[in-house]
Order: structure tokens, then C-alpha cells, then sequence
């Protein structure tokens, strides 16, 4: 219903004469006594009145010449009746004469403000996702010189739109302050266009950093066709992809390869390529480690455990935003912990260190001599090399590597003691070292 909502002229689309009966009740309020300005809801009937008679001359008539309309589902407005005048066209041509727009209610008039709200019927039937509200302003003259249409969206994401708002909050906010006018025009002064942007030096780089780089990743591995990155997409994975991030699933820390390996057989382990298999292992050590990582970081806003249950399953997809949000926060490392943060991050720290240092060192073994039917080290990696250039998921965990490789004496060094901040540079198992020793930390013996 966009083209049909830009306009609002609908308002009278088949029965011009009916809405008049619609409106009589509100136009009353304006009273008996004439005015010198004409009153801005007399302009708008009129605009509507036309378009129920399909009276395009009569519609523009209503309209300034420098008018601004502006369509909340259009990226940009129509400016001057030369833009709206042909547009306008179009709606009153493409409307089923059985279609009409029914003001519930209108409101203003003062000033040359008016606002209303209205929805779509069909033979007095009312039309679904077809509510609305329009603002219009006009001048000394009773001509519209501004119109808004925000007309009901199809699509209701409910809480989830909270969701959103939280997540894109932090993003805004290490976006330089742009300062800038409304167009809405204010009389009795014209209208004006708006100012030149002016750009605020005061702002974080590194969250615009990371949030580019968030941009970057998402759509290198998540969305972009065949061709750019190796594989396919999320939206056109292959049935092979799925059974392939399955099996390896199964296989998860290598539990059901031992369980096999001792005459347990719930679930027959699958045959992998085994530089693949450690890869996907190690990777999801390494997430499980930034467990506690998180949970002990002494700044971010976002929730914490969410972010890291989130890591666990899509690892960069979560992590970035956190680090993104986090380099907002400008408390130091003195800063006070969430009880419930500090209590879970200590106790499950030293656990999650030994158990992520114990498949890192098998995943190490697994990639260099298991599975001793795929040949020798340099064989082994030649045919990894030929996986990674075909497959999406292969070269998703490399990029992973090589991101938490650089995220991880971010997050780890702040906790060090400043004689072992170093450790936080050995990627992985500098990590497995600082959770399963408290002695290294900050605050512990």
C-alpha cells in the first residue's frame, strides 16, 4: 500500500460525497466564525474530495509549488508538484474505484497544522495492514506545502523490534552526532532545507572499526554469492553443507570418537577429513574458553551470558557486536563486577581452561597423525586446502582463527597479572593457561 499511502488522497477514492459525511462532524469544531487564514482542514478535504472524483487537476490544485511530501516506505521524498504532480497521476489511474480511504479522525487546523488518522475500506469492507496517519502543514495561502504518510506495515515484528533497537542502539552511538533541521516547515517562516551535516570529531574509531568489520564478516561469509567467497551463502546452503556441520557435531570434543574407541556405540562417529575435523574442534574450544573470559570482563553493556551462548553457535557473529559495544564502555578495569558475572566466570574459568587445553593439544595430534588412511602431514593438508576453497563452513573457521587470534589478548590482558600479560598474545593455549591457573590473574594469589 505504499504508492496507495504517499498520498493520503485516497482518503476520498470512490465516494467523495461519503467522506464529506465522515468529516462534517470534525470540520464543525472549527465553528462559525470566518477566518482570514483559511483552515488547513478545509485544504485537506478538498485534496481528498478531488481524488475520490479522480479530479487530478483539482488534487494538485491544493499543493504549493515547492510542496514536500514525504512517504515513511519511500528512501526519499517527492519535492515540488514537478516530482509529485506525475506520481500523483499514477496513484489516482491505478486506485479500484470501489476503494475508499476513511478518516477516523483529524485533529489541528491551527496555524496550518493538520494531523489524521485513517484506514482503507472496500465496499465498506475494511482492508487489511491498511491503518494509517498523515500530517500535513500548509501556508498563509491554504496551499499544502508539507505532507508525512505512515501508513500500517505489514510485517509486525513485536519484542523482536525491541530486540533491534538494543542491538543498533550502540552502532548510533560511535557514529559521529550528526546535527541537522527537520523539513517539517514552520510558519510562518518557509520552509527550509537542511543544514550542512556537521561532523563531531569526538567520536570512538575503534567502535566504528569493529562495527565496519562486523559488516565486512557478515557479508563475506554469511551473504555473499558464490564466486566472492568459496561456497555458498546461508540462504543457498547445499543438504551436503547441513550433513556436513552434523557429522562433525557428533563428533563433538572427540567424546563419541573415544566412546567408540572403548565398545560404547550409541552413535556410530563418522569418518572426516581430519584437519577439517581438528579445525572445527579447536574453534569451538577456543569459543567455549571465551566463556569465562566474558563473564570476568570488567566492561560492555550487552548481557553477557547471552553474548557468549550466542558465540558458542555462530562465534564472530555475537563476539564482534560485544567488542563493539564493550569499546564504548570508558570504565577502567577497577570497575566493579556483576556478582553473578564474577561468581560464574571464577568458577567455571579453571574447568573450561583444562577441558578447551585438552582438545586444543588432541585437536593438534588429530590434525597431524589420526586417521592415518588420509596420508601423509603434507597430503593431509593439501586436501584441507582444496576443502577450504570450495567449501563456506571450512573457510568461515579459518577466518574465525584468525579473528579470535586478535580479540583474545583484548579481552584476556585487563585480567593478567602485569607480569603475565604477555601470555595473553599466545593464541589459544595462552588463554587454557590463564583460566586453569588463577595465580595469573588479577586478584588472585
Amino acid at each position: 500500500f505504499g504508492f496507495i499511502s504517499t498520498t493520503s488522497a485516497m482518503a476520498m477514492a470512490t465516494r467523495g460525497w461519503a467522506m464529506n459525511k465522515r468529516v462534517r462532524a470534525t470540520t464543525r469544531r472549527i465553528g462559525a466564525v470566518a477566518r482570514a487564514r483559511k483552515d488547513a482542514r478545509d485544504t485537506v478535504r478538498e485534496y481528498y474530495d478531488a481524488c475520490g472524483r479522480g479530479d487530478l487537476e483539482g488534487s494538485l490544485n491544493c499543493f504549493a509549488d515547492d510542496v514536500l511530501i514525504e512517504d515513511m516506505i519511500y528512501q526519499r521524498p517527492f519535492r515540488g508538484k514537478r516530482e509529485f504532480g506525475p506520481y500523483l497521476e499514477k496513484v489516482i489511474d491505478a486506485l479500484p474505484r470501489d476503494m475508499e480511504f476513511v478518516i477516523d479522525d483529524m485533529t489541528g487546523g491551527q496555524d496550518g497544522a493538520v494531523g489524521l488518522v485513517w484506514h482503507v475500506e472496500i465496499q465498506g469492507k475494511p482492508f487489511p495492514f491498511s491503518r494509517g496517519c498523515s500530517f500535513y502543514r500548509c501556508n498563509q495561502e491554504g496551499k499544502i506545502v508539507y505532507g508525512r504518510d505512515i501508513p500500517e506495515p505489514s510485517s509486525k515484528p513485536g519484542g523482536i523490534a525491541l530486540f533491534i533497537i538494543k542491538l543498533v542502539a550502540p552502532i548510533i552511538r560511535s557514529l559521529p552526532p550528526l546535527k541537522y533541521n527537520s523539513e517539517v516547515p514552520k510558519p510562518p517562516e518557509p520552509r527550509k532545507l537542511p543544514e550542512t551535516l556537521h561532523v563531531d570529531s569526538n567520536f570512538n574509531p575503534v567502535a566504528l572499526g569493529l562495527w565496519s568489520l562486523y559488516a565486512v564478516y557478515f557479508y563475506w561469509l554469511i551473504l555473499s554469492p558464490p564466486g566472492q567467497a568459496p561456497g555458498d551463502p546461508v540462504y543457498a546452503i547445499k543438504p551436503e553443507s547441513l550433513q556436513e556441520i552434523f557429522a562433525q557435531s557428533l563428533d563433538f570434543f572427540y567424546i563419541n570418537i573415544f566412546l567408540n574407541q572403548v565398545g560404547i556405540n550409541f552413535v556410530q562417529s563418522p569418518v572426516l577429513e581430519p584437519v577439517g575435523e581438528a579445525l572445527f574442534e579447536l574453534v569451538a574450544a577456543w569459543s567455549l574458553m571465551f566463556g569465562p573470559l566474558i563473564l570476568m570482563d570488567r566492561r560492555g553493556n550487552l548481557p553477557k551470558l547471552p553474548t557468549w551462548i550466542g558465540q558458542m553457535l555462530l562465534t564472530n557473529v555475537f563476539l564482534i557486536p560485544y567488542l563493539a559495544t564493550r569499546s564504548l564502555d570508558s570504565s577502567e578495569s577497577s570497575k566493579a563486577l556483576h556478582n553473578e558475572d564474577q561468581t560464574l566466570g571464577e568458577r567455571l574459568a579453571t574447568p573450561f581452561g583444562l577441558a578447551g587445553g585438552a582438545v586444543g593439544v588432541i585437536s593438534v595430534f588429530w590434525a597431524l597423525f589420526a586417521r592415518s588412511e588420509f596420508g601423509s602431514i603434507t597430503t593431509r593438508f593439501n586436501a584441507f586446502g582444496e576443502i577450504v576453497s570450495r567449501d563456506r563452513l571450512a573457510y568461515a573457521f579459518l577466518v574465525d582463527v584468525v579473528l579470535y587470534v586478535v580479540f583474545q589478548p583484548v579481552l584476556l590482558r585487563p585480567l593478567l597479572k602485569p607480569e603475565c600479560e604477555w601470555i595473553g598474545y599466545i593464541p589459544f593455549f595462552g588463554l587454557a593457561a590463564a583460566l586453569a591457573n588463577p595465580s595469573l590473574r588479577r586478584g588472585m594469589p
